[in-house]
């Protein structure tokens, strides 16, 4: 009758059943559950460990993103080891010193890209900051543009805004410079020059730190985003080789 508990062999095979259902439904949920928790780290996302082999600044990795923060204080020269070329280069209590015509390259290769820093430079003129694709900032050129902050894309000025030029070389000026594969965004000091909707190119980039027309005081430096996988798998091929075995022992 209903309601009450199957009796005899029928009994027993129908909680046979129940258990396997039971069992199957636990072990559905197992798995679920792993596969969940497996895409915080997606396939060729680095560990914590690798970047930290890789790269000689401060690392944080954000597990849940594969977003990367790498951090320069610049007090230690060991920092230095993730930039080319680093010939004229002079340290200061807070910073570096770029020479007249340096540019300054981050061995990383981004897919996207938040650059915090600040910069002090001697000339109110040049290029300070720029992408291996073509996105700058720029102070005015010596011409009807000399005293703008200029965000350009591919040499075409995209958005810019006034300052003063007495400024200019007496105090670090903030820079918060945020770039992605479908808009560019930049504070510079005081100035908000908005959000650059004109689509950057959509591959791979470098960011570079120049001293184009004077010397430029270069502050602590953060980079984070998501760096290019491809350049992860490149780059890894000859450290993975020497480090397997060390790897292995950590695990």
């Amino acid at each position: 009758m209903g309601g009450y508990p199957p009796q005899g062999a029928n009994g027993e095979i129908v909680m046979v059943r129940q258990a396997m259902a039971f069992c199957a439904l636990s072990l559905g949920l197992l798995i679920l559950v792993q596969s969940v928790f497996s895409q915080d780290k997606p396939i060729g996302t680095p560990t914590l460990e690798s970047l930290k082999r890789r790269f000689s600044g401060r690392v944080e990795l954000d597990k849940m993103t594969g977003r990367v923060t790498l951090s320069y204080s610049f007090a230690n020269k060991n920092h230095l080891e993730d930039f080319t070329p680093l010939e004229g280069i002079r340290f200061q209590r807070a910073g570096i010193t770029l020479p007249v015509g340096a540019v300054l390259r981050h061995k990383a290769s981004w897919s996207d890209v938040r650059v915090v820093t600040s910069v002090m430079p001697a000339n109110p003129h040049g290029t300070l900051i720029q992408t291996t694709d073509k996105i700058e900032l720029v102070l005015g050129k010596p011409t009807t543009t000399s005293n703008k902050v200029i965000l350009q894309v591919s040499g075409k000025n995209q958005s810019q805004q006034s300052y003063k030029l007495k400024e200019v070389g007496k105090r670090p000026i903030p820079v918060d410079w945020q770039i992605d594969d479908l808009k560019t965004s930049l504070n510079f000091g005081t100035l908000n020059l908005g959000t650059v909707f004109p689509k950057p190119f959509d591959k791979p980039r470098q960011i570079e730190f120049l001293a184009e027309k004077g010397e430029v005081n270069l502050g602590a430096l953060k980079l984070s985003g998501k760096l290019d996988a491809k350049w992860l798998a490149l780059d890894s091929e000859p450290e993975d080789d020497g480090s397997e075995k060390k790897g292995a022992r950590k695990n």
